[in-house]
């Protein structure tokens, strides 16, 4: 087994991207299947966000590197960060989608695919109150769709 995976894969890095990149395509191929089934894009971004925590939370390889990246090397924490940029880099390129649709306004892409990602990673993983996945997607969809504010102060 061990020949084959070193004909497969010249180090540990190639092998480790491989897993990422298949995470990766897995998360984006539920999100275009999710795609289709939204016409509203509030709906859209929730299930979208929501979709992409719960399959982190039930990955064994991404929950090993999040276990492991505060106890092992640097290279565990690195792959876990390029598999998080291509989260938000993905995240980006669907609210660029929307924006050019004129479904949603004109914003910093990046910026915005960062805040969302991030915001959904704390709430489900840093909550300190047992929480509904499901409920916290709809009350931050909420906040992104209108805000904390009164409309008229």
């Amino acid at each position: 087994m061990q020949t084959l995976l070193k004909k497969l894969f010249k180090d540990k890095d190639s092998l480790f991207s491989y897993f990422i990149e298949e995470e990766l395509e897995l998360i984006k191929n539920n999100i275009e299947k999710e795609r289709k089934k939204h016409n509203n894009v509030l709906d859209f971004v929730s299930s979208t966000v929501y979709n992409i925590i719960m399959h982190q939370k039930n990955s064994l390889l991404i929950n090993n590197m999040f276990l492991e990246s505060s106890e092992i090397e640097s290279k565990t924490k690195k792959f876990l960060k390029l598999y998080e940029d291509e989260i938000i880099k993905y995240i980006e390129s669907l609210i660029l989608d929307e924006i050019n649709l004129k479904h949603i306004r004109k914003c910093d892409a990046h910026l915005s695919a960062f805040i969302i990602y991030k915001t959904y990673v704390n709430v489900l993983f840093e909550y300190d109150k047992c929480i509904d996945a499901k409920e916290a997607s709809k009350e931050i969809a909420l906040i992104l769709k209108d805000g904390l504010l009164e409309k008229n102060i």
